[in-house]
């Protein structure tokens, strides 16, 4: 093939490499037309490109095979200071040779973008990897020496001279060398610790596959991000060498850019891609990434066989495989691989990123937890999760299961719907005004009676039987698919049923509900109001709030055009619409609302009616929110004077627990405790309220015990809270998830490490898998599990959990406070790790939210010292003085604002924070 030919191939090749499959053919129509070859060629170069098995960089290797016969070119005798000996690889982007460099002396292997064919986007590609491999500096990553530009034969071309790795591609070290599973998994672990050090510089590498990974046969002293010590010798297992970061992503610190390839455009080796990455979205690429392609290296590692074989696939059914396709697990091929190592490749490989490990260190931590015999934090898939992806591939089954809960509901409404049809007919007379409401209210009954667990009990029995149903019928099934079979039946007994029934009524009363009433009555306004007061009441009471509140604010425009604004009926509407208003947030419209009732309460009944002391309950509620405590305190006193006047027990309760919530916001923890008693003992003495009211009040009287220090008492609540939470929301609502977490965190405080870090790393897994990143109970578990990891000197494990949390946090923009907290714990992880540049740029940041918020809070003073230790340990004391002095000093003087649970600690910390920038006492001598 001639020179201009080649120049040609390589020239379509840099063209539409990085295009969307869909314009790269249409650009290959074009340039192509009429040479088939031509063509060939250019796709033979794009399918080595991504798929190929040979070395995809600069080594020794075990012998790549050809882009193409064509691809053959002149090896030059010197390319500025190195003389080149041999060509030892290529990719779709350039050649490296094995070159000797004049000064030092010493080998080398030079990649250069070949034949001068080099556009500028290749350029730029070339620049960015040198540039990329410059700043890491690891034991396993390939070490660049020198990066430049050197004119040959009139040709300017771009090279950089790096570490000449003498070794094999991983794969075939893993054949030749025999490795047992330990030594897989230790190397793996290594291969981590090189990955994790690109990450912690923001480099990503987007491409890892075996074929980029060389295992050097020198033995080198290993160092690694992990606590945990290097269980293997080296010699017996090979020092890993990271290859290529030529399609590397990497994230700029400073300005918040990215360098990336073009929106849209696939990058990387498709077998070993994230199914984030086939979504060509550039915003989802992150770190998680090459955590799914090393769990793939590692399947294929211990099975011998990639989890998804996509070999002759074409591109687009490839992708839907590798995203849609769940592998068989590692244990149903080896019994060996069975549980921990079945669940830390599952963890690695997981298809939704937020369930995968966040980082490549948390990876290596597992399997080095595996290996010395050490819990691993990775949990297997849960029931829900395991039938939540059943579900989605098995529609048809799943619907059937669940139809008859379609026709319960519908039946329900549909029978309210006919019986008011009837009534409406007969609307001419006050009687029939009557069964109106007699209707409605037996629709509300009927909802009433509907229980979440014997709903999802029903839903779970009729899945089992269509299940062992469809599993008998037709062919005997194969021990694989009985298998299968088997395991979902199991995780479907391990479902909890009484959150698949909640589920369901939520999900399908509001749907089926709104879709009967909503334009059916726009002519019987009356009886379009009782329902819509009916489903108000059932939407509040299954936690709907939005759906309540837009039930109840249409209420309230009925009743107002039948009756008039000040209306009693109007007005009972509007005072339930100021409580729903408040319950989402909304507080001045709550305020406006309420006010107004209030004033026609005072005037009409009196300041003791039972209404009007509801709506100063919740007016109070809306003045704390919004920041107005003194005007709170006075409306809520005045309240609960009148409940007390009145014996009006549920709305007593309630505003003791408003001003429990008040106080203990204050700082007046003591009057919180005695408030928060008080609702406990009239609670639990009015057994119509003893469910949900009385679990409100053990949870704050439990809060407010432990802000007073009285850690014994606030155990024994805590303890007993979780199980009653368990029995009334189900085990895996959020609200008994905080209980849980609230229990550790009295564990805490107490230091029973243990039993708090077996709750909260078991917590932390399954807010993870259950609830959004928003989430504030996820997010307040996340922030127990730090303290937790380093309070058993676990620093790696919190900074990993730190930096998550802290992700999260930011994505949400989260208030000023939230990621001051994050910030201020991640820098004390970054300290207990030693790295003190890393915690004192935390530790600032921390600083700059707390001033935002109050420059002479406590908090802001602790924040000024910690930057001061993290000066100190970077050997600038002088810099590090005053914002010690300072920030102890402000502590001090605010030491009574502290809560008393934290507050002798607070103040011995700050004290020895002090200590560090005094000079020494003086001694006399003589």
């Amino acid at each position: 093939m001639s020179a201009d030919r080649r120049r040609r191939a390589f020239g379509l090749f840099d063209e539409v490499c990085d295009l969307p499959e869909s314009d790269r053919n249409r650009v290959l129509d074009e340039q192509c037309r009429g040479d088939s070859e031509l063509r060939k060629l250019v796709e033979r170069m794009l399918y080595e490109d991504a798929t190929s098995e040979g070395p995809g960089a600069f080594g020794l290797g075990d012998g790549a095979e050809q882009l193409a016969s064509a691809i053959e070119a002149n090896v030059p005798e010197r390319i500025g200071r190195y003389r080149v000996l041999r060509e030892i690889g290529h990719g779709g982007m350039g050649v490296v040779y094995e070159a000797e460099q004049d000064n030092p002396k010493r080998r080398v292997a030079l990649k250069v973008i070949r034949d001068g064919l080099a556009s500028h986007e290749m350029r730029r590609r070339f620049r960015r990897e040198s540039h990329l491999l410059g700043q890491l500096r690891h034991p396993g990553i390939a070490h660049v020496y020198e990066a430049g530009t050197e004119r040959v034969n009139g040709l300017e071309l771009p090279f950089f001279a790096m570490e000449l790795v003498d070794g094999d591609t991983l794969g075939t070290h893993l054949r030749d060398a025999d490795l047992g599973m330990r030594e897989t998994l230790e190397l793996f672990a290594r291969i981590c610790d090189a990955v994790q050090h690109a990450h912690q510089k923001g480099v990503v590498h987007r491409d890892l596959k075996p074929q980029n990974v060389l295992i050097s046969r020198e033995t080198t002293a290993l160092t690694g991000s992990s606590s945990h010590a290097s269980l293997v010798a080296a010699d017996s297992i090979g020092q890993p060498k990271i290859l290529d970061f030529g399609v590397a992503r990497v994230v700029d610190k400073d300005t918040q850019a990215t360098l990336q390839t073009h929106a849209g455009q696939l990058v990387g080796t498709l077998s070993y891609m994230s199914p984030e990455q086939f979504e060509g979205d550039p915003s989802r690429v992150d770190t998680r990434c090459d955590v799914f392609s090393l769990g793939v290296m590692l399947y294929q590692a211990l099975a011998g066989r990639l989890p998804v074989d996509v070999s002759s696939k074409p591109v687009a059914e490839a992708a839907r495989l590798l995203r849609d396709a769940d592998p068989r697990p590692l244990g149903s091929l080896d019994s060996a691989l069975r549980g921990d190592v079945e669940t830390i490749v599952a963890t690695a490989m997981e298809k939704d990123c937020e369930r995968r490990y966040v980082s490549a260190a948390a990876l290596a931590d597992d399997i080095r937890r595996h290996l010395t015999n050490e819990p691993i934090a990775a949990r297997p898939a849960s029931a829900v999760y395991q039938i939540g992806k059943f579900a989605a591939r098995n529609r048809l089954l799943v619907g059937s299961a669940s139809s008859f809960v379609l026709l319960l509901i519908a039946g329900l409404v549909l029978t309210s719907v006919l019986l008011l049809r009837v009534e409406r007919e007969r609307q001419e007379s006050t009687e029939a005004e009557a069964r109106t409401r007699v209707v409605a209210n037996f629709q509300r009954d009927l909802l009433r009676s509907l229980r979440p667990a014997e709903i999802g009990e029903r839903v779970e029995r009729t899945l089992l039987k269509e299940l062992r149903t469809s599993s008998s019928v037709g062919r005997p099934l194969s021990p694989e698919k009985a298998d299968v079979s088997d395991r979902i039946a199991l995780a479907v007994e391990q479902v909890n049923e009484t959150n698949i029934g909640r589920a369901v009524l939520q999900q399908i009363i509001v749907e089926r509900a709104l879709e009967l009433i909503d334009g059916q009555y726009f002519d019987d306004p009356r009886t379009e109001a009782e329902i819509r007061w009916a489903l108000f009441e059932n939407f509040m009471r299954l936690g709907e709030d939005r759906a309540a509140g837009d039930q109840i604010r249409r209420v309230v425009d009925l009743r107002t055009r039948l009756y008039g604004p000040d209306a009693d009926s109007t007005v009972g509407a509007k005072r339930r619409l100021g409580a729903a208003l408040v319950r989402l947030g909304e507080y001045g419209e709550a305020e406006e609302v309420l006010r107004r009732v209030i004033a026609y309460e005072d005037a009409s009944r009196g300041k003791h009616s039972q209404r009007g002391v509801d709506a100063r309950i919740h007016l109070g509620r809306a003045l704390r929110e919004i920041g107005r405590p003194s005007e709170a305190a006075v409306v809520l006193i005045g309240a609960l004077d009148s409940a007390r006047l009145q014996s009006y027990s549920a709305a007593l309760g309630d505003a003791l627990n408003e001003l429990g919530v008040l106080r203990l916001e204050e700082g007046r923890v003591a009057e919180a405790v005695v408030y928060f008693e008080e609702f406990l003992t009239v609670a639990s003495g009015n057994r119509e309220s003893i469910s949900r009211r009385h679990l409100l009040a053990l949870n704050n009287v439990m809060a407010a015990k432990l802000r007073d220090g009285r850690l014994q008492e606030a155990e024994q609540y805590a303890r007993q809270i979780p199980r009653l939470y368990s029995r009334e929301f189900g085990d895996y609502d959020h609200r008994t998830m905080n209980a849980r977490n609230s229990l550790a965190r009295v564990l805490l405080e107490l230091e029973e490490s243990a039993e708090a870090m077996e709750i909260l790393s078991e917590e932390y897994e399954r807010s993870h898998r259950l609830l959004v990143p928003s989430n504030a109970v996820r997010q307040a578990i996340a922030t127990n599990y730090v303290d937790a990891c380093l309070l058993i000197d676990d620093a790696e494990h919190a900074t990993a959990v730190a930096q998550a949390l802290l992700m999260d946090r930011r994505s949400q923009d989260a208030d000023a406070g939230s990621l001051a907290q994050t910030l201020e714990q991640l820098g004390l992880c970054q300290l207990a790790l030693d790295d003190y540049a890393r915690a004192e740029a935390s530790f600032r940041e921390c600083l700059a939210f707390r001033e935002s918020i109050d420059s002479d809070h406590w908090l802001t003073h602790r924040a000024r010292s910690l930057v001061g230790v993290a000066l100190i340990r970077r050997g600038r004391a002088n810099d590090a003085t005053s914002l010690i002095t300072n920030g102890t000093e402000g502590i001090l003087r605010h030491q009574e604002s502290i809560p008393p649970n934290m507050r002798a600690r607070e103040v011995e910390a700050a004290l020895a924070r002090r200590r560090l920038v005094e000079p020494p006492p003086v001694s006399s001598s003589g």
